[in-house]
């Protein structure tokens, strides 16, 4: 991995029953930011036991740790526990990670129903969809619309009412919202050629 970045997330730690962590932390990856800092201020004399799932701890030193989140949609917990120079052990704390990988997508301009296995349906291809909106329409020259989804699983497959439509371009439009973002509504259109 090239220009990775990390982001320090400090995580108060006062010995005793008031270990106070802070809010859950939602992270959007998108390639370079995967690596987190989290730190436990405490005091410097106690030791810290760190728990972490789903992500890869990779350098673990005293109140610091750094973890690899991996680019899935999940929830992970990350615990830490502090222990003083008198072997006394304070009360677990964790946090809730939400991880949200990054949107791939690609819209085809072609396709080619000829049932091969090859190409024969049409849709938003990708991964890492976690739509809250989402909605697929397709369009014959005159503006009929042939086919509508609003599931991003749903492909076209060349038919209008069980029956094939002859090869030709159409024209598609694609409108979704990805939960847990900033982002507002995205919307393409365009055509698309069929062929048989």
């Amino acid at each position: 991995m090239t220009n990775i970045s990390s982001l320090l997330v400090f995580l108060h730690l006062l010995f005793s029953t008031s270990i106070c962590f802070s809010q859950n932390q939602f992270i959007e990856l998108c390639k370079e930011d995967r690596i987190y800092t989290y730190y436990a201020n405490g005091n410097e004399t106690s030791t810290y036991e760190w728990d972490v799932s789903g992500g890869i701890s990779f350098n673990q030193t005293g109140g610091v740790i750094e973890v690899v989140w991996p680019d899935t949609n999940n929830q992970y917990i990350i615990r830490v526990t502090e222990t003083n120079n008198f072997g006394c052990r304070g009360n677990e704390k964790k946090m809730s990670v939400i991880i949200q990988g990054c949107l791939y997508y690609y819209i085809p301009n072609t396709f080619t129903p000829n049932e091969d296995t090859y190409n024969d349906n049409f849709g938003v291809v990708g991964r890492n969809f976690n739509f809250q909106y989402f909605r697929l329409e397709i369009f014959n020259r005159v503006g009929q619309q042939l086919f509508y989804t609003e599931n991003p699983y749903v492909l076209w497959d060349g038919y209008y009412f069980g029956n094939p439509v002859q090869e030709d371009v159409y024209v598609f439009k694609v409108s979704f919202l990805q939960k847990n973002t900033k982002e507002g509504i995205k919307e393409f259109f365009g055509p698309v050629n069929l062929i048989r």
